[in-house]
């Protein structure tokens, strides 16, 4: 149904972390979870300078294409291993 989890390879040796949730159940669930992952796929592997714009790229993309009476929460976070950092947002 809406539920997600995803490790992203990325650029420079950084790692996308992602969880999220779909209100709802069955297909319509499904279909929106499906376009945000693709929509986080994509945003993540451009070169965004900070989450908060990545995030709201995705949401812009997301709600263009959503029910109004579904919506979803996710949790994306960036992990360095070179840096020992992660940055993230919910």
């Amino acid at each position: 149904g809406g539920d997600y989890y995803d490790l992203l390879a990325l650029q420079r040796g950084r790692w996308g972390i992602a969880i999220g949730d779909v209100s709802g159940k069955g297909i319509s669930a499904a279909l929106i979870m499906a376009s945000l992952q693709a929509s986080l796929k994509f945003q993540a592997l451009q070169q965004h300078l900070r989450l908060s714009t990545l995030i709201g790229d995705v949401n812009r993309l997301v709600y263009e294409s959503s029910p109004t009476n579904i919506f979803a929460t996710l949790f994306y976070a960036e992990y360095e291993p070179a840096k020992r950092l992660l940055h993230y947002v919910n």
